[in-house]
């Protein structure tokens, strides 16, 4: 026995944002969001991208053949961010559910849940919403380190500083969570357009309140535009509707369960992060990753060995620290000199009169330093 799913999918561009650059996709098995960065149109394509690499044959059979396909949509993606420079630097988060094969015929058929980014994936069972996927955020990160508390990462600066996404980097780490099927448990993928406007507890309310998964979608994308709607919103929603035994017992909500993390080795090129800001906000910069800058000495220039040195050119010997100054007017050979410049930046009184005494700044202004270059890369809308 097949699971089936009843399902309900919305994207819209949102209140503020001129371009839509979120995609989503919903068929039979497979649900999708991805929400798109990077330049005018980098993040419409980047998210394009990789549905189309996550459609491209027939649904995943393993968790192992699901993240596989994550790993062939960020190569996609970098692969046509390098033939293009308009793309140069465009990225994409990635969140999915997929209906798996039944391995074993007494485990029967689970789902698999991927992410990578701050979209999300939540399960609503027993009449309770769970959040099942972690967000790979900056100030998330903080958030679960215990350095700042949930209200305080709501108006942080730098919420929108991703510490994963495809596109950024061929060294990419995917989330990935395998669940049994139980009839009735509802699973909302959404970017984060939509919890950044509605609460955790409106969307559970709203799944409670309606049936059909369609409207539950119409109906969250409205309270996101009432709420502001900042950023694009995207919502899928699909309920686990038949092909499941009734009478299984349910299992709680996942609370606990952490993920498995997959990862490709690669050789490391140091932090990257991806910025999913709006594009007239300047990415803020990464506290925990500041340039390290040192001071080289310059050496000295090597002097010519003495025999090269005329006795003439040689430097004099120093006076005493008890003896005159030398009476330069009475030395016939320098009557004819000119009188020595004035110290660099001030003029002396006596170059104005005998009367004054007051120093003058000159029109030398010192040459302000250059600023440092960071090192590190922003990828912007």
């Amino acid at each position: 026995m097949t699971a089936r799913f009843a399902w309900g999918a919305r994207t819209d561009v949102g209140r503020v944002r001129e371009i839509n650059q979120d995609s989503v996709h919903a068929q039979e098995g497979l649900f999708i969001v991805a929400d798109g960065m990077g330049g005018h149109r980098g993040g419409e394509v980047a998210s394009a991208v990789a549905i189309e690499s996550m459609v491209i044959a027939e649904g995943p059979t393993t968790i192992d053949h699901l993240v596989g396909r994550v790993h062939q949509a960020n190569a996609a993606i970098m692969h046509r961010a390098a033939g293009d420079l308009e793309l140069n630097g465009m990225g994409t988060t990635l969140c999915a559910v997929a209906l798996l094969a039944a391995t074993d015929p007494a485990v029967g058929q689970r789902l698999g849940i991927i992410n990578v980014g701050d979209s999300r994936v939540y399960r609503f069972a027993d009449d309770h919403l769970v959040q099942v996927t972690q967000d790979h955020s900056l100030v998330e990160t903080l958030v679960r380190e215990g350095r700042i508390s949930p209200e305080e990462a709501i108006n942080h600066p730098q919420r929108n500083i991703l510490t994963r996404a495809l596109g950024i980097g061929h060294d990419l780490e995917v989330d990935y969570w395998e669940l049994p099927i139980h009839l009735g448990d509802t699973y909302l993928l959404c970017s984060d357009g939509l919890f950044n406007e509605v609460s955790d507890v409106a969307i559970e309310a709203t799944i409670r309140r309606l049936a059909d998964p369609a409207e539950i979608c119409d109906e969250l994308v409205r309270m996101a535009n009432e709420g502001g709607s900042r950023d694009n919103v995207s919502v899928v929603v699909a309920r686990v509707d038949s092909g499941v035994d009734a009478t299984t017992v349910p299992i709680p909500p996942v609370t606990s369960v952490e993920p498995v993390t997959e990862r490709i080795p690669l050789p490391d090129d140091g932090p990257r992060f991806a910025y999913d800001g709006p594009p007239d906000e300047p990415p803020p910069f990464a506290p925990s990753f500041e340039p390290v800058t040192a001071e080289i000495p310059l050496p000295e220039p090597p002097m010519p060995d003495d025999h090269e040195i005329a006795p003439e050119n040689l430097p004099a010997p120093p006076l005493p620290a008890d003896a005159a100054a030398p009476d330069l007017a009475a030395d016939p050979a320098l009557a004819d000199l000119p009188p020595p410049p004035p110290a660099v930046g001030r003029t002396p009184a006596a170059v104005l009169g005998p009367d004054s005494a007051a120093e003058v700044p000159t029109q030398f202004t010192p040459r302000p330093p250059r600023p440092r270059r960071p090192w590190w890369k922003f990828w912007g809308d």
